[in-house]
C-alpha cells in the first residue's frame, strides 16, 4: 500500500504534525509499506503570511526511507494589508485575527499527478485549506480514500 501525505511542512522542522506525519510515515516503511510526503519549503508557518521569514531547501530528497517533496510556498499578494483590513472591521472588542496563513503552491497539482499510484492521500493541519483542497481534488479525481487528521491550535 501507498500512503501519499501532504502537510504544511516536515522534518527539520519539529512541530506536532510534523512529527506525527514524519513518526507515521517512517513506520509504514518499517513495516513494508510505501509512503511519500509532499511538503512546501516553508521554515516559518508565519512565511505563508509574512516576508523575510526561512524557508528549507526546496526539491527531493529522501529522509529516513521516505520520499519527501519540498514544493516553493508563496503568499497571497497583498496578504498582510488584507489581513489587516479584514481584522479592523471586526465587531468591537472581538479577540480574533484574521490570518489565514494557508499558501499558494503553485506546482502542487501536478506534484499529486507524479503520485497516481497512492492507495490513500492523508491529509494534515488545518487552516491550509488551499493544501486540503488540491490533496481532497487528487483523491476524489482517483477514486482514492482521502483522511484528514486536523492539527488545529
Amino acid at each position: 500500500m501507498k500512503i501519499l501525505f501532504v502537510i504544511h511542512r516536515y522534518w527539520p522542522y519539529p512541530g506536532g504534525a510534523e512529527r506525527y506525519v514524519q513518526e507515521m510515515a517512517e513506520r509504514l516503511v518499517r513495516e513494508g509499506h510505501r509512503a511519500a510526503v509532499v511538503t512546501t519549503d516553508a521554515w516559518d508557518v508565519e512565511y505563508f503570511f509574512a516576508g523575510g521569514r526561512r524557508r528549507v531547501d526546496r526539491g527531493n530528497e529522501l529522509c529516513r526511507g521516505v520520499p519527501v517533496t519540498r514544493l516553493r510556498a508563496r503568499r497571497f499578494p497583498f496578504h498582510t494589508r488584507a489581513c489587516r483590513l479584514l481584522s479592523a472591521l471586526a465587531p468591537v472588542g472581538a479577540r480574533w485575527r484574521f490570518v489565514p496563513p494557508s499558501p499558494l503552491v503553485p506546482s502542487l497539482g501536478r506534484e499529486l499527478e507524479r503520485h497516481r499510484d497512492a492507495d490513500l492521500v492523508h491529509f494534515t493541519s488545518l487552516p491550509f485549506d488551499s493544501l486540503m483542497h488540491a490533496s481532497f481534488s487528487f483523491a476524489r479525481r482517483r477514486g482514492i480514500p482521502y483522511l484528514i487528521t486536523p492539527f488545529i491550535h
